[in-house]
């Protein structure tokens, strides 16, 4: 499973990469293109490329690079998809709102076996995640995260944010399966099998 996000994640930045190329190409040759990605990209610059039979031959050389890795992108999320249906910790965590299979899968493949933390900072130590502290004389005070690695916020999106996981504590119920790992505002969910 860790492969294929990966592999996913490299598509998605090529495409971004790919994008920005023929905005900034296009704007070479004074073509402003609007905002849209994936079909409406495509059918902008076509609607605006020159008369020049090189330039438009380049232009849609890079759209049809483009086109082909949206495709591959596209069927390894089908493919994480039906994957993430077939996983019972995966399902359970995609009842969550905006918690999708990829975030799902990301989430179980990098915590891998929830019984090696004993207690909520050590998945937020493992994490990368930094609590605000403030430390004078006797007083110690854990505050909310402040900072942390850019490859977890781009992994979990919302999911290890906790900002739309507050409201649904009622995901306790479903027993010892989930954990609610809670400091100041903060939400972190460990799977248990």
């Amino acid at each position: 499973m860790r492969a294929l996000l990966i592999t996913r994640d490299q598509l998605v930045g090529m495409r971004t990469a790919l994008i920005n190329k023929i905005r900034g190409l296009a704007k070479t040759f004074g073509i402003l293109i609007g905002p849209g990605k994936g079909g409406t990209f495509a059918r902008q610059v076509r609607a605006q490329l020159p008369d020049d039979p090189i330039l438009s031959s380049l232009f849609e050389t890079l759209l049809n690079i483009l086109g082909t890795i949206q495709e591959r992108s596209h069927g390894i999320a089908k493919q994480l998809a039906r994957i993430g249906r077939q996983n019972k910790i995966c399902r359970l965590l995609m009842t969550t709102p905006s918690v999708g299979p990829i975030n799902a899968i990301s989430f179980v493949t990098t915590i891998e076996d929830p019984h090696r933390f004993r207690r909520s900072q050590d998945v937020g130590a493992y994490l990368g995640l930094t609590p605000r502290r403030y430390q004078s004389g006797d007083v110690d005070i854990n505050g909310r995260i402040f900072s942390w690695r850019r490859d977890v916020d781009l992994a979990f999106g919302d999911l290890a944010a906790g900002g739309s996981l507050r409201r649904f504590r009622g995901l306790c119920a479903h027993g010892p399966r989930i954990r609610w790992l809670a400091k100041h505002d903060q939400v972190l969910l460990v799977c248990r099998p």
